[in-house]
């Protein structure tokens, strides 16, 4: 018996006799070793941790009402940037690198990472990337905490720690942030099982074979919904009988054109180049702390533990089924959570950085098994899981991926 999906319809086929039965909850527990991503969106406030605090992830869940979800977001602005130039410590001008005095108003105050000097930004020059400066006092007229101005020199990070305007003072300024409108499709995940009467009372068998095939079938789900939020294209086209058929645009194709991607050329991941991609991805976003990672990537990473870097296992998060490791470096700590899809050639990525507080998830129908029950003439009975599901992923410009490590 053929089974079809009406759009709009909540039933399936010409049948009444119809039993539903909601499982939002149950497709992520299916296999989260597999399917990380998908457990992280369903079940992240139980599952995974940003770093070693206590904050636990809150995947935003939202009801989408059309077919074509739209939002609108920005690009974060970059908190920290680079001296071109070295200057000395009486100096009231610093050249940055390239574009980088984008990132700063007047009335900003920023400390340099290595010596630790605060500065009050006076003036901003993006034709020249050259910023106009207070100094820290000089050291003689300093009060208790502050620190004295110093020499800075070139590579010196600076990071932007507030902004220190006027009591009374007027904001006339604004940063610059690219906002854009963004779209997404909804996508139809939909699984089909059953069997003849004569299989299911057949003594061969062993038990029922429709529910082997209904577990089979939920597990071949979850890896289709986990894989379209990872590698999904958007497409939206009309079968041959005229319906529409739509697929959802997954994590990566935003990472790829907004986020910093890094391809290696097939050669192997050093540590230098692991920590130029982190320093990087935290200027834009310091809560920027989980990486979905396959196992070359962390092959490579193992072989860099010495007294920086420490690679510990969450056991606690593991005993659920995800492999999921904490990375603590002196850029921070880091959750890394291997990922096999990531493993397969087939795969955009090595390393895919992404913040799932900034992903929202969107029903339109929750994933149910619709129950087929037949009356004694027909000779099958076919069940069906479907569920209709869309995301919105907001500041892509934050995240990142590594490509053809070696």
């Amino acid at each position: 018996m053929a089974t079809t999906v009406t759009q709009g319809n909540r039933l399936y086929g010409t049948d009444t006799n119809i039993q539903v039965v909601p499982i939002q909850n149950v497709i992520p527990l299916l296999s989260p070793a597999t399917n990380p991503i998908t457990a992280a969106i369903m079940y992240g406030n139980q599952i995974f941790q940003t770093s070693s605090r206590t904050k636990k992830l809150k995947v935003r869940k939202e009801k989408l009402t059309t077919e074509v979800a739209s939002w609108r977001t920005g690009n974060l602005v970059p908190k920290t940037a680079t001296v071109a130039t070295g200057i000395n410590a009486s100096a009231t001008s610093v050249v940055l690198g390239s574009g980088e005095a984008n990132y700063f108003l007047v009335d900003d105050v920023l400390q340099n990472a290595r010596t630790r000097e605060q500065i009050i930004v006076t003036a901003v020059n993006t034709s020249t990337n050259t910023l106009t400066i207070t100094r820290a006092p000089e050291s003689a007229s300093c009060l208790d905490g502050q620190t004295a101005q110093a020499a800075m020199v070139a590579s010196d990070t600076l990071a932007r720690v507030s902004n220190a305007v006027s009591e009374n003072g007027t904001i006339n300024q604004k940063r610059t942030v690219n906002v854009s409108l963004f779209q997404n499709y909804a996508q139809y995940f939909r699984a089909m099982w059953g069997a003849s009467e004569r299989v299911t009372t057949s003594e061969f068998h062993g038990g029922d074979p429709k529910s082997r095939d209904e577990k089979g079938a939920l597990y071949d789900l979850a890896a289709d919904f986990e894989q379209a939020f990872v590698m999904g294209e958007p497409d939206n086209r009309n079968d041959s009988s005229g319906q529409p058929k739509q697929t959802l645009r997954g994590i990566f194709s935003f990472v790829n054109e907004f986020g910093d991607v890094r391809d290696l050329g097939s050669a192997p991941l050093s540590r230098s180049q692991w920590d130029e991609w982190l320093r990087d991805l935290a200027k834009i976003d310091l809560t920027n702390r989980i990486i979905f990672c396959n196992a070359t990537v962390l092959a490579y990473i193992d072989t860099w533990a010495d007294s920086k870097v420490t690679i510990e296992l969450k056991s606690e998060l593991s005993a659920f089924g995800v492999n999921v490791i904490k990375y603590v470096c002196t850029l921070g700590t880091y959750t890394l959570i291997h990922h096999p899809l990531l493993d397969e050639t087939y795969a955009p990525c090595d390393a895919l950085a992404f913040n799932p507080e900034y992903l929202t998830i969107l029903e339109k129908m929750p994933f149910e098994i619709r129950r087929d029950v037949q009356d004694k003439k027909q000779t099958s009975v076919e069940d069906m899981c479907v569920g209709l599901y869309s995301m919105k992923l907001e500041f892509p410009n934050s995240m990142g991926a590594l490509t053809n490590c070696g």
